[in-house]
């Protein structure tokens, strides 16, 4: 089995059209997020647009079938994290149960920074608090793990990558 089989990869542009791109590439466009997930969704702290929020839910919610792996790379404060383990949560998949989101990021204290005067964590948090904070709800479906991409990536393949 190549790579390309074994992990599926939700990429995280910031760019005009995220979602209509997102929506029609995976074909969720017909697929409506329930309100309490828009509620959720609204109270993260995250770098990503509520469209963008909606879109990565319903790819892992009504597109994932179990196969392979969703990668979250640069989950940061765990906005994106959050939404897509909430898509995973609520995925019916019988493929689906026992999948986690790996969750990949260096949590050296750019969220803490970031999200500073947010008022929504404690001044000093660690990165790695503030993104298990904000996933809490979802836990069992991400899985967070340090990585620099490029240093731990280093010696893997160019062909893998």
């Amino acid at each position: 089995m190549d790579c390309a089989s074994k992990h599926v990869m939700i990429f995280k542009f910031k760019f005009h059209g995220f979602r209509k791109s997102l929506s029609k590439f995976f074909g969720i466009e017909k697929f409506s997020v329930p309100e309490l997930r828009v509620q959720q969704f609204q109270a993260l702290a995250s770098q990503t647009s509520m469209q963008e929020r909606e879109s990565l839910y319903s790819a892992v919610r009504h597109v994932y079938t179990g196969e392979g792996d969703v990668w979250d790379i640069g989950c940061a404060a765990g906005g994106s994290s959050f939404c897509l383990g909430a898509g995973l949560q609520d995925n019916r998949d019988l493929s689906c149960q026992g999948k986690t989101v790996k969750c990949f990021d260096l949590f050296s204290g750019y969220s803490g920074a970031a999200f500073a005067n947010s008022g929504k964590f404690s001044p000093g948090m660690e990165d790695i608090e503030i993104f298990n904070l904000q996933t809490e709800s979802v836990a069992d479906f991400v899985k967070a793990e340090k990585l620099d991409l490029v240093t731990d990536l280093a010696g893997i393949s160019r062909e893998v990558l």
